[in-house]
């Protein structure tokens, strides 16, 4: 998300079709304009059919669609139908039964659906390997990381930070 031309956007479901449309124009460098949100969408895709090349990353996409405002996805549909960008919806696992339930507009123009499996134990293994975890530790952060309820990356992430704020070495179950 941070090579050139990428605009990475993380939506939250706070944002209305405005608040998406000012973090659109903010990753890609346009002045916040004061206007109708097509004007300034007409704005947006000026700029990508100009700038050729872009990529839009569309993070959390699942909190910006519901049965009830479908709007936001349909902004996003109207930039990709009318300019020249690639473009990532990143969710939950439940956001392409969102998309074709409730946008079957934008489902059609989805080339590919992808779902990640989440981490295998030598991913972490690979992730914690030289910081001094001992055997019972690396277990319990394997099993942190990859289990099926809430494993992921960002809970091993997060609990590695803590543990080494704890201990530089010789980190324990304990530790853990």
């Amino acid at each position: 998300s941070r090579s050139p031309r990428v605009a990475y956007i993380e939506c939250n479901e706070a944002m209305n079709a405005r608040d998406l449309v000012k973090a659109i124009e903010k990753q890609i460098g346009l002045p916040h304009i004061t206007g109708t949100i097509n004007d300034r969408l007409d704005s947006i895709k000026a700029f990508f059919n100009t700038n050729t090349g872009y990529l839009l990353i569309i993070d959390e996409a699942d909190k910006l669609i519901t049965r009830y405002a479908q709007k936001k996805a349909e902004i996003l549909r109207t930039i990709f139908d009318d300019s020249d960008v690639g473009m990532v919806l990143s969710g939950e696992p439940a956001l392409e039964n969102m998309i074709k339930q409730y946008i079957p507009r934008m489902a059609n123009r989805i080339d590919l659906y992808w779902k990640l499996k989440g981490l295998k134990k030598t991913d972490v293994i690979s992730y914690i390997d030289g910081c001094g975890f001992d055997d019972a530790a690396s277990e319990e952060m394997v099993r942190r990381a990859t289990n099926d309820k809430n494993g992921c990356f960002r809970l091993l992430d997060r609990t590695f930070r803590n543990v080494m704020r704890l201990a530089k070495d010789n980190i324990t179950l304990d530790t853990v």
